[in-house]
């Protein structure tokens, strides 16, 4: 049933369509992540981390996985993340920045989060970040309340991030601690981030495979399954433009941001308590 189960919530992921439509590559950089998982489970460090940058190279979803391949001194795959780095990045914008163009500055300011996207940050109807379901609570009372607590937000998941890795260092050699720190390193990217459109939702197609695939305890099984279905359905774009209300945008936004709460809060208590036990 659970080879069944990954392989229906991947065939009908509905996010997909809209991946396709765009020529987006989030889900082309997911199978590398799945694949660099897959090579992980079976302690294949070379081609774990080779298949970790190709996903990088297609999309940087999951940059946040460079502190799991930091803690685990996988050398090979810090070295060519460090090349990736230099070549692609600092050589791209370098290219630009001789063209006349801030492009570094331009950068750190989208990196930081400093860019002025509140258009798409909040009431936009394509956005399914967290801190797109703080501003439908938030905004109308006070943009004041909104933006502390969308900084805070942003502050706790590096926090959280910092702490699970400090936990997670201390033994960085039990497998089943291996894999679900490096599902929550690199599920932190489309928590953190103010911006998730539909066509992101495919991203977190690994970690749900995975999940799904390597969950013994049928509960929590059943709980990733639905989490699953909530992140793999249609949204409610449709009733949303037929009725224009408030109300609907919040419940569309809200039932794919709360399946993505509950599964990092389930890996943050999965890696605490399998370190504790250990």
């Amino acid at each position: 049933y659970q080879t069944v189960s990954a392989i229906f919530v991947w065939l009908t992921y509905f996010s997909l369509t809209s991946e396709w439509r765009m020529g987006q590559f989030n889900h082309l950089a997911g199978m590398f992540l799945l694949f660099a998982i897959y090579f992980e489970l079976f302690e294949k460090r070379i081609l774990s981390g080779l298949f970790w940058i190709l996903s990088l190279a297609w999309k940087p979803q999951a940059l946040f996985v460079v502190l799991y391949f930091w803690l685990t001194k996988n050398k090979f795959a810090i070295v060519l993340f460090l090349l990736f780095i230099i070549v692609f990045t600092i050589g791209y914008l370098g290219y630009f920045e001789l063209q006349g163009v801030s492009a570094f500055r331009e950068f750190f300011k989208n990196i930081l989060i400093l860019e002025d996207h509140h258009g798409w940050q909040v009431g936009y109807i394509d956005n399914f970040s967290v801190n797109a379901l703080w501003g439908q609570y938030f905004y109308p009372i006070s943009p004041f309340l909104y933006n502390f607590v969308s900084k805070f937000w942003s502050a706790l998941v590096i926090i959280l991030l910092f702490l699970v890795s400090v936990k997670f260092s201390k033994n960085s050699t039990n497998l089943d601690s291996r894999i679900y720190f490096l599902l929550f390193t690199a599920v932190s990217m489309p928590l953190f981030h103010k911006e998730v459109w539909e066509s992101h939702l495919t991203f977190w197609l690994p970690t749900l495979i995975t999940l799904l695939l390597i969950t013994k305890n049928k509960k929590e099984w059943l709980f990733i399954l639905i989490c699953s279905l909530m992140l793999a359905n249609p949204t409610l774009f449709y009733f949303w433009s037929v009725y224009k209300l408030e109300s609907l945008k919040t419940l569309m936004i809200g039932l794919k941001v709360i399946p993505q709460l509950a599964l990092y809060y389930y890996l943050f208590r999965k890696i605490s308590l399998i370190l504790r036990e250990k």
